[in-house]
């Protein structure tokens, strides 16, 4: 199936969107970056993957109405950076949400320089953090979905389709509403009304919140652990004929979890921690202590 047929089926509602973004918020900024960018900014994943500190244009303050991220060019998995798309340069709005997390990534790293990349994860990198996040949340989605999502929202609070589609990258309707616009509601709705110095783009963190989790007075027994603590689990995979306890068992998995923090490891990633799985030891005799 087109990936752009299927983003149609893939849109999400603003509280699913309110649900994916509280996700990464307690994973640091550059997690929730990989949000916001396609799913507020409509950005595509060879525009993330692209995507440079020269790019982004914060303006002076975070009232300033000229912040924006300016698309220039693509870059694809395995090829070299390309022009965006129909080689046309767009400008996006850009949110206050995303000013702030942008601005304490780049306060993070050692080297931002301008030809420098915003995002740590690269092609493959990015559509696993995808992943990860989505199943975290419960939202069945992907980076076309998202950049629907973010078409879709913006038409449904009644913004200008002419600057919709200019951000977005659709030279016109037709390509919109064959793929993209999936959330259209039916009867009139008066266009969503923006405070002071907002942007469109703002609108998502104002009407974009998750459904609040009613408390629950038992304790239960799966509870996170509490802070400083980790708890660490395995799932392992054994070869067949191999007894339990050897050497030669595959860590597939590992899931570092606490209160602040929640991240799944690649195989690859944990093999540099060379994990190895020994059988338990028994005790020292006494006499062999003395």
């Amino acid at each position: 199936m087109d990936q752009r047929k299927r983003a149609k089926h893939k849109a999400i509602s603003p509280e699913q969107f309110g649900r994916l973004t509280a996700i990464p918020e307690a994973h640091g900024p550059d997690v929730l970056a990989t949000v916001l960018l396609p799913g507020e900014h409509g950005l595509r994943l060879g525009e993330m993957n692209a995507l440079r500190w020269c790019d982004v244009d914060f303006g002076d303050d975070e009232d300033d109405d000229q912040r924006a991220v300016i698309v220039r060019r693509s870059q694809g998995p395995h090829g070299p950076v390309e022009e965006a798309k129909a080689g046309e340069e767009r400008t996006v709005w850009l949110s206050k949400r995303l000013r702030r997390t942008l601005l304490t990534v780049r306060k993070g790293r050692v080297v931002a320089g301008p030809e420098d990349r915003v995002l740590v994860w690269h092609y493959d990198g990015l559509i696993w953090k995808r992943q990860t996040l989505c199943r975290l949340a419960g939202v069945d989605t992907d980076f076309q979905g998202l950049r629907a999502t973010a078409n879709s929202l913006l038409l449904d609070w009644r913004i200008d389709k002419d600057d919709v589609f200019a951000a977005i990258g659709h030279k016109d309707d037709r390509v919109n509403k064959e793929h993209y616009r999936n959330r259209g509601k039916r009867g009139y709705r008066a266009p969503e009304p923006l405070a002071d110095n907002e942007l469109p783009t703002d609108l998502f963190e104002r009407l974009c919140r998750a459904p609040a989790v009613q408390k629950s007075h038992h304790k239960s027994h799966h509870s996170a652990p509490s802070a400083g603590k980790a708890r660490v689990t395995a799932r392992y995979r054994k070869p067949g004929g191999v007894p339990n306890g050897t050497r030669t068992r595959s860590l597939e998995r590992v899931i570092i979890r606490n209160r602040m923090t929640f991240r799944t490891l690649a195989v690859s990633e944990c093999a540099p921690l060379s994990f190895v799985v020994k059988k338990p030891q028994k005790s020292p005799r006494s006499d062999q202590a003395l």
